[in-house]
């Protein structure tokens, strides 16, 4: 397939006209799709079962196991799909995710430029402990501790559509310390601990470096960044649009020229919000039909030996004006050019990517490994990316349907706008 056909192709894929969707429609777009982003598989037996993994993953209602999977394909292929070949596909090959990551991505902005990456925690419960990466994590919003794993994924975000293209696992320290959980779950040996923002950063970079994506502004969705995490983020990222939700204690320093009774002062990020109101620095704007307030005031992170030299950015405050008793969200942006169209935008793709989080861990099956190993994980989150993919090509709509309400306890936790702390182990 040459390069203009296979541009044209892509488009069609990502015409977002209504359409019907099915099982069938599906599978017929996963059979387009999986050549493309499968041709880094030396085999051909090897790209027939990641084929086979992406439709099962698309076939399959309730729990996607390697078993559910061939029986549903079985009976609707008229042809028999070992369960053995897919667990071994994902648990036990040597193939290499990040080829089909860059494949995958390369094959998605061919059609369409991304208007941004986001960055967004994913909690996967899980019932057992064994497999990688699981801990009790503390979640402020539920009030509760939640056992599961904890993952950063990088979302292409375009035209109304989300795909997470990357992942990484976040691992505490008892993981990264025990010599034995890291040789029974093929944790590398390099593996650093990370805070939950440090391996956001990371997950971003590491993409950035293997897949080489178009350039485009990234966006952070997460709370709980220390001054220094986000030093870091600044720091690292000085060359690219960057923004990131924070907390409402995170101590800035005002430099907004437009404030001079708050020149020169520390104050926590919901004091300086509410300090512009007012203000020219404020201006009302309707975002997904509801009016709210954006304020936004030039700062820099307070932390001097946390960030040397310290970057200007522009805190944002958006309270919505129509429900006074939502919280007002905050964020931080590096962007020179910054616009309250602009960042309202930036929100309305944050608030998309949720959706198809919501959507993946109802639809497409990333909460339903079985296997245990750090490198079974990664290729089985690789090929949910791949069903994401075909998901929304089929049907741009799905991303937004609710999830079925045999996942409904966690509703709250999903979102992840908390931090996620990992609590100690349970003593017996």
């Amino acid at each position: 397939m040459t390069s203009a056909t296979k541009t044209q192709a892509a488009t069609e894929l990502f015409d977002t006209r209504p359409r019907v969707s099915s099982v069938d429609a599906m599978a017929s777009v996963a059979a387009h799709v999986c050549p493309e982003v499968l041709r880094s598989l030396p085999r051909c037996d090897q790209r027939a079962k990641g084929e086979d993994y992406v439709t099962g993953l698309l076939k399959v209602r309730g729990r996607k196991s390697a078993r559910n999977m061939a029986a549903t394909m079985g009976q609707s292929m008229g042809r028999e799909v070992s369960e053995q070949n897919l667990h071994h596909f994902v648990n036990s090959s040597t193939w290499d995710w990040w080829a089909v990551r860059r494949d995958l991505t390369s094959y998605l902005t061919s059609a369409h430029h991304p208007a941004a990456w986001v960055v967004t925690p994913m909690l996967i419960p899980k019932a057992g402990v064994h497999s990688v990466g699981v801990d009790r994590r503390y979640c402020p919003r539920a009030g509760r501790a939640v056992n599961g794993q904890l993952a950063l994924s990088v979302w292409l975000t375009a035209d109304g559509f989300a795909v997470p293209v990357s992942w990484r696992l976040h691992l505490s320290q008892p993981w990264l310390e025990s010599a034995t959980k890291k040789s029974k779950t093929s944790i590398p040996e390099d593996y650093p601990l990370e805070s939950v923002t440090g391996c956001a950063l990371s997950s971003f970079q590491e993409f950035v470096r293997i897949a080489r994506p178009a350039k485009a502004p990234v966006i952070f969705d997460l709370l709980g960044a220390s001054a220094a995490d986000l030093a870091q983020v600044f720091g690292s990222l000085a060359h690219q649009v960057a923004t990131t939700r924070v907390p409402s204690d995170l101590q800035l320093q005002v430099i907004d020229p437009a404030f001079a009774g708050y020149q020169g002062r520390v104050l926590p990020a919901a004091q300086i919000v509410q300090a512009t109101k007012g203000s020219r620095r404020t201006e009302q704007y309707v975002y997904q039909g509801r009016r709210h307030l954006i304020s936004i005031a030039k700062v820099q992170l307070a932390d001097p030996a946390a960030a040397r030299p310290r970057t200007p950015l522009t805190l944002v405050g958006m309270m919505p004006l129509d429900h006074p008793r939502a919280r007002t969200e905050l964020w931080l942006t590096n962007d020179p050019e910054f616009s309250t169209s602009s960042q309202a935008h930036q929100v309305a793709l944050a608030d998309h990517v949720q959706q198809g989080y919501l959507h993946l861990a109802n639809r497409m099956g990333m909460q339903d490994f079985a296997g245990r190993s750090f490198t079974g994980w990664h290729r089985h989150s690789t090929l949910v990316s791949i069903a994401a993919t075909v998901g929304c090509l089929v049907s741009p709509g799905l991303a937004s349907e609710q999830r079925a309400s045999h996942f409904p306890q966690l509703d709250g936790e999903l979102r992840v706008q908390e931090a996620l702390g990992v609590l100690p182990p349970v003593t017996q």
